[in-house]
């Protein structure tokens, strides 16, 4: 009897060790890039010409092995864009400034599967970039085709460092490119300043000075900014995304027609601003250069801040 309790015991304590082990959290392990292999892409040299709305594939022979295959977290691919078949990482210095950049681009992948989807305007604008083209080359037309090479990407969300890269680069040789460089996006100040001048495409040339943009290295953040002359009793405006009349596209104060006075506190003023034709009224400015920004980045908490510019 004492020797079948002895062997109870020991079944129950090795049976709480395995329900131990199974509690336990996945344990992340770094992949390899030997686990990680592209195919050369089909139409490798065939003739393809890149179009804003296109997209490629390129395919995955064999994928990361993260060691041990626990799902501690999403996939997400993406391919490094080089014009060169090396691919040199950026230099970085003590203090994280680059001292030189990388020679290739990052684009991101549609999917996270074997066969990767690459829009083919995010292409174009990796190639431009890596060209040295800038918004002042607007217009620039290439005159021969380019060949581009890829390596893929693949990284555990939330998990840094994570990111492996495949251990062959695969190439498209005949890609005709077109001038894809994206300039800053823009609003419109609109309101007793610029004299209330009807927000249409008829009033386009005099809305050119009223324009408040992105700036050049926030591309695509719906964050805007302008400096403008404010005199005293002038402060009354309201913000246009677009010059399409005074009852479309309009942001406010309010979402009724019907302005708001607010108050400054040392000339600055922070506060929400919503989609509506309420304008923006401070009584109390004392006149000057207004600096203003307009941060929509997020739909639902919108948000305008202004005061007096630095001198």
């Amino acid at each position: 009897m004492k020797k079948i309790s002895i062997f109870l015991a020991s079944v129950f304590a090795l049976l709480c060790f395995a329900s131990c082990e199974d509690d336990k959290e996945p344990v992340y392990t770094p992949a390899s890039s030997d686990s990680f292999e592209l195919l050369q892409p089909a139409l490798q040299n065939q003739y393809y010409e890149l179009t804003e709305n296109g997209t490629f594939d390129i395919d995955c022979k064999s994928m990361p092995d993260f060691a041990g295959g626990h799902p501690v977290g999403p996939t997400i691919y993406g391919a490094q864009v080089s014009l060169t078949p090396d691919f040199v990482d950026a230099v970085v210095d003590e203090e994280g400034n680059v001292v030189t950049p990388a020679n290739y681009k990052v684009i991101g992948a549609t999917n996270n599967a074997s066969k990767m989807t690459f829009k083919d305007s995010n292409l174009a604008e990796a190639i431009c970039q890596l060209k040295g083209l800038t918004k002042d080359d607007a217009g620039y037309v290439f005159a021969a085709t380019e060949q581009v090479y890829f390596r893929a990407t693949c990284r555990v969300d939330g998990i840094e460092g994570s990111e492996v890269v495949s251990k062959n680069a695969v190439s498209l040789n005949r890609v005709m490119p077109y001038f894809a460089i994206p300039s800053p996006g823009f609003i419109f100040f609109v309101g007793q300043p610029e004299g209330w001048a009807g927000p249409t495409e008829a009033n386009a040339a005099h809305y050119e000075a009223w324009k408040m943009f992105e700036k050049d290295d926030e591309i695509g953040s719906k964050v805007y900014y302008g400096t403008f002359q404010v005199n005293q009793g002038d402060a009354m405006f309201r913000f246009y995304t677009a010059l399409t009349g005074w009852d479309n596209d309009s942001y406010g104060s309010q979402a009724d027609d019907n302005p708001l006075e607010l108050e400054l506190t040392n000339d600055t003023y922070s506060g929400k601003i919503v989609k509506g034709k309420g304008a923006f009224s401070f009584p109390s400015w004392p006149g000057g250069l207004m600096t203003v920004k307009v941060d929509m980045s997020d739909v639902n908490n919108m948000r305008l801040e202004i005061a007096p510019a630095a001198e």
